[in-house]
């Protein structure tokens, strides 16, 4: 087995997050366990390090070891500060233990499928976008492997398209899925077709040897249907929720619930969460996202930044310009943020 096809089986298999398939870009260096029984990956900003995508190990003992073995050598190299991103709370025990400092930075939102049927009045505005849709002779179905020329430039161009009218203008190149549809591994592509046209389209990552699928990507035209996307949302949930599928995740809401204390968390790191969250979705609509994905009901899994030995300034910035909110915030940024704003699309 290559390095490569041992990165994607460790992603697959152990992969408890939306992030944890980023893994596979092959953008981040890769740090193994002596035993090559368990794998993380990073990326390196001068006497900072940002590990995305959590500790792909199938044992508590194995993580437990990569982390032992990953602080060393972090300590031999003077690393100042190493930062994991999008810790779910299941593993702060193990991280905590190393005497780090854990800040609350958002939630996963995560649909148990075999116990949720989309019933009742909670449910009612995603089963009328269903219905419209319908209506309007929309079809939702996986074209993992049947992609021919003509669906591939239609996804290509789709995505470009509506990368193109994000605040950014730009694709994230560590935080976010990039569209490879000539390496897609085990990813699944998902569109929402009309009569003559792909209206809209989702990338899922596998996780959990399959059992865990995350709506990671999603891109749709800007004169789609109305409702075209919790359309396509709704409609590859209950195909997931047939096949046996047992979570499904909405990806991430940031800064959401982040006004609680919790033990060993850093205060100026939590206060910029909190901020962020009330006062700035001008800049990165984070309540726009949480209101979205609260739509299909989903359980708020508390995710964290983890930081070894503890939270720096220095750090913090390295962060801020690695998830590339430093574009967000630039005069071309905001113009085009303030352009969406006063055109109707912001």
């Amino acid at each position: 087995m290559s390095q490569e096809e041992r990165i994607e089986q460790f992603a697959y298999a152990y992969g408890t997050t939306y992030d944890s398939y980023l893994i596979n870009d092959g953008n981040r260096e890769i740090f193994q366990s002596e035993g090559a029984d368990g794998l993380l990956g990073f990326i390196r900003d001068g006497k900072y390090i940002h590990v995305i995508g959590g500790l792909l190990a199938a044992t508590p003992e194995a993580k437990t070891l990569l982390l032992q073995e990953f602080f060393e050598v972090t300590r031999q190299q003077k690393i100042k500060t190493v930062l994991f991103h999008n810790i779910l709370e299941e593993d702060l025990p193990l991280f905590r233990s190393f005497g780090v400092e854990a800040t609350k930075c958002g939630e996963e939102a995560v649909i148990p499928l075999q116990q949720t049927d989309w019933l009742g009045n909670q449910y009612e505005w995603v089963r009328r976008q269903e219905s419209y849709c319908r209506r309007k002779a929309l079809v939702a179905q996986e074209v993992t492997n049947s992609l021919n020329d003509s669906t591939r430039q239609e996804l290509e161009w789709i995505s470009a398209d509506h990368v193109k009218r994000t605040t950014t203008g730009k694709e994230f190149s560590y935080f976010a899925g990039r569209l490879f549809l000539d390496d897609l591994k085990r990813q699944r592509i998902f569109v929402a077709k009309s009569v003559d046209r792909v209206e809209a389209f989702i990338v899922c990552n596998p996780g959990k040897q399959g059992r865990f699928y995350a709506i990671e990507m999603y891109r749709y035209r800007q004169d789609a249907p109305r409702g075209a996307m919790p359309f396509l949302w709704m409609q590859t949930l209950r195909l997931l929720k047939e096949e046996g599928i047992e979570e499904a995740s909405l990806c991430m809401m940031p800064f959401y619930g982040c006004d609680q204390k919790h033990p060993q968390d850093n205060a100026f790191l939590r206060f910029c969460n909190i901020f962020w969250f009330r006062h700035l979705n001008w800049l990165f609509n984070a309540k726009g996202l949480h209101l979205f994905k609260s739509r299909f009901r989903p359980q708020g899994k508390s995710m964290f930044t983890v930081c070894y030995p503890k939270t720096s300034i220095g750090g913090l910035w390295s962060a801020f310009q690695l998830w590339e909110l430093s574009a967000i915030v630039s005069p071309a940024g905001l113009a085009r943020r303030f352009i969406r704003k006063v055109s109707g699309f912001g």
